[in-house]
C-alpha cells in the first residue's frame, strides 16, 4: 500500500541521518485449481487475504546538498494472512464420503526479526 520514511539528523552539518522506513502492504489472491487424485478430480477455489507491516532502519549520507546515498536493511516485520478454501467434486465420479476434503480456513501470523546481510538495500536519492 505505501510507506513513510523518517530522517533524523545525527551530525551537526546535516550530512548524516538515521532513517526508518515503515511499510504497509495488503495482498489479495484468488483462483481455482484442479488435481487428480487417482481417478478422482478434485477442484478447489481459494481466496487469500494478507496484510502486514515492516520496519527498515538505515543510514542516509548526503554527498551534495541535493544528492544522497541510502543504505537500509529490513529487520522487523509482522504479517497476517487468511485463506478460505472450498472443494468441489464432480457428480459423475465423486470420492467416498471419508475421502472428501472439507472446506477450510487457514490463518497464519508471523513476526520476523532478522539481520540478513544479504538483504541490504542500497540507493541514491535526489532531493529538490
Amino acid at each position: 500500500l505505501g510507506f513513510i520514511k523518517n530522517h533524523i539528523p545525527i551530525s551537526s552539518n546535516n550530512v548524516f541521518y538515521v532513517t526508518n522506513q515503515t511499510e504497509l502492504y495488503y495482498g489479495y489472491k484468488s483462483g481455482p485449481s484442479e488435481t487428480y487424485i487417482g481417478e478422482i478430480l478434485e477442484r478447489n477455489y481459494a481466496v487469500k487475504h494478507s496484510m502486514g507491516i515492516s520496519i527498515r532502519p538505515g543510514i542516509l549520507v548526503f554527498l551534495t546538498d541535493d544528492f544522497a546515498f541510502d543504505l537500509n536493511m529490513g529487520i522487523l516485520g509482522f504479517s497476517h494472512s487468511k485463506e478460505d478454501v472450498s472443494y468441489e467434486y464432480p457428480e459423475n465420479n465423486p470420492p467416498s464420503e471419508s475421502n472428501r476434503k472439507k472446506d477450510s480456513t487457514n490463518k497464519s501470523t508471523d513476526l520476523n526479526l532478522k539481520f540478513d546481510l544479504l538483504k541490504i538495500g542500497f540507493g541514491f536519492s535526489y532531493y529538490f
